[in-house]
């Protein structure tokens, strides 16, 4: 998983996902904190080695997803931000100011040169 190259809905899906997947891993091989720790999706080493489990590949396959309340609140909390952001930043790339009339504005950028 290309974290920061993901839109916002690609990112929703691809964390929740990668979550159920560590859930079930930590349920069935009980993975102590030293291991793999509870906010292991605020560390991109940790998301970068976990992203690269095939779910196919993935011997918890099968079993319910779970983690502890508040575990799972920081995760939902953490993915909130994170698409937050992300919407933010695709709002930002993508919007073409426009003048009342309909029209495109022109607009400045780095280097003080502007684009239509």
């Amino acid at each position: 998983m290309h974290a920061e190259t993901l839109t916002a809905e690609e990112a929703e899906r691809q964390w929740i996902a990668l979550y159920q997947r560590v859930c079930r891993l930590q349920r069935r091989y009980r993975l102590p904190p030293d291991i793999l720790p509870p906010a292991w999706y605020r560390s991109p080493g940790h998301v970068q080695i976990l992203s690269g489990m095939r779910a196919g590949r993935d011997p918890g396959a099968g079993m319910l997803p779970g983690a502890d309340a508040s575990g799972e609140t920081d995760f939902i909390e953490f993915l909130v931000e994170d698409i937050a952001r992300r919407r933010a930043t695709e709002i930002l790339l993508y919007a073409v100011p426009t003048t009342p009339g309909g029209r495109r504005q022109r607009r400045r950028i780095a280097g003080g040169r502007s684009w239509r």
